[in-house]
C-alpha cells in the first residue's frame, strides 16, 4: 500500500486596506477559509477606517491583525524603511 506523506497546512495572508480590495477578494477569502488545510490571515492597514468595519461585518470577515496605519498618525514610509540608520550602510 502506498502511503502519502502528511502535508503541512498552507498559510495564506491577505493584506488589504481599502473597501474595493475586500470586495474583490471576498469570495477567494471565503473559499480558502472553508478549507481545513489552509490557514488564512486577514491583515488590515486601516486606510479607510470609516468604511471598513461595516463592510467586514456585512461580509462576515474578521480581521486577524490590524496595522493601524491611519490611526497611528505617522508617515507611511516609516513602515517600509528600517529605523536603524546603520542598516542602510
Amino acid at each position: 500500500m502506498i502511503q502519502h506523506p502528511v502535508t503541512k497546512p498552507k498559510v495564506v495572508m491577505f493584506v488589504r486596506g481599502t473597501w474595493s480590495e475586500i470586495i474583490k477578494l471576498e469570495r477567494v477569502i471565503k473559499v480558502l477559509q472553508d478549507n481545513p488545510r489552509i490557514y488564512t490571515y486577514i491583515v488590515c492597514t486601516s486606510q479607510q477606517v470609516g468604511l471598513i468595519p461595516a463592510l467586514l461585518s456585512n461580509l462576515r470577515i474578521e480581521i486577524d491583525y490590524d496595522l493601524l496605519v491611519k490611526t497611528l498618525k505617522h508617515p507611511l514610509y516609516t513602515l517600509h524603511y528600517p529605523t536603524d540608520k546603520s542598516a542602510n550602510d
